[in-house]
């Protein structure tokens, strides 16, 4: 079995699908936590944030990330129709987390990030 290092900010993000898949495979992987980004941007495929180091190989980009994983280790379906159901729980996760991100992270005043984060949930 490879040996996984996924690399992400210390917090569930984009990085968050992709250690589901490892833990429902119920695949061990090294969890590394970046706390300080600019020291590190220069170590990360594409400058990015999540990577895979796969036995060495730096693979970037969330999704790329989770679709290997699921292909890896058959959690993709048996079939194409199957595989594109996995896809679209994927790309509606994105979807939701980008909506998350623009309503909430974007927001530089504390009241209205309050506010927002309260409207995402309920709306």
């Amino acid at each position: 079995m490879p040996g996984y290092k996924l690399y992400y900010f210390n917090g569930r993000g984009r990085a968050e699908i992709s250690r589901l898949i490892l833990a429902a495979a119920g695949v061990k992987y090294e969890d590394v936590r970046i706390t300080d980004w600019p020291t590190t941007k220069s170590d990360a495929p594409v400058g990015q944030l999540p990577y895979i180091e796969i036995d060495g190989l730096k693979l970037p980009q969330s999704l790329s990330i989770a679709r290997y994983l699921a292909r890896e280790y058959n959690l993709v379906g048996g079939d194409n129709l199957e595989a594109a159901k996995a896809d679209a729980i994927v790309d509606t996760c994105i979807d939701l987390m980008t909506g998350f991100y623009q309503k909430v992270f974007l927001v530089t005043d504390l009241a209205a990030k309050v506010i927002m984060t309260f409207f995402f949930f309920i709306n």
